[in-house]
């Protein structure tokens, strides 16, 4: 998964299948709203159960990405959203 350092305050929650997701190298809970501070590391990494194999990380305030059909949503196989049709990578 992916590994995102935050340039402002927010707060995420990353729900779904389990996955391992830590703050800073601390592990954090699933399904429940996060504090994030500037500066801080979100590493989300591999499965820690066998129900489900996505997760959704939702962020206050959303991502800085341009609209496509009222969304900022990334479909890679049809080539819209995220980077000019391309994955958001950290």
């Amino acid at each position: 998964g992916p590994t995102l350092r935050f340039h402002c305050s927010t707060k995420v929650a990353l729900v779904g299948a389990g996955f391992k997701m830590e703050l800073d190298g601390i592990l954090a809970p699933l399904n429940h709203a996060l504090v994030i501070k500037p500066d801080t590391v979100l590493a989300i990494s591999g499965l820690t159960s066998n129900q489900g194999i996505r997760c959704y990380l939702a962020v206050l305030g959303g991502l800085d990405v341009p609209m496509y059909l009222g969304s900022r949503s990334t479909f890679v196989n049809g080539g819209f959203g995220g980077h000019q049709g391309r994955a958001l990578c950290a």
